[in-house]
């Protein structure tokens, strides 16, 4: 018996230190235009799909670089090709 209620109090606690996301109610707005990007805050802070902010973005360039398991942001201007690192973005 004292087994099994370790096992759930165990449960318990991990759950509660878990970080809790909330999707957000509030708007959000990118370039001074309302958006229905999807937003969620935990512990204080907003948090963005950064997929969503790269479509309302066209010039937006996002590049995930396994190698380092970065991700690279940048804005794209002129008509070359945007690189970093010796990789196009």
């Amino acid at each position: 018996m004292t087994g099994v209620i370790s096992i759930i109090s165990t449960t318990a606690y991990a759950e509660t230190n878990a970080p809790q996301f909330v999707k957000v109610k509030y708007p959000i707005y990118i370039n001074g235009a309302k958006s229905n990007v999807e937003a969620y805050n935990c512990d204080g802070s907003t948090y963005l799909k950064m997929s969503d902010i790269k479509e309302k973005l066209k010039n937006l360039r996002l590049m995930w670089d396994d190698e380092t398991k970065s991700v690279y942001i940048a804005e794209k201007t002129g008509f070359g090709v945007l690189e970093y690192q010796g990789k196009n973005m």
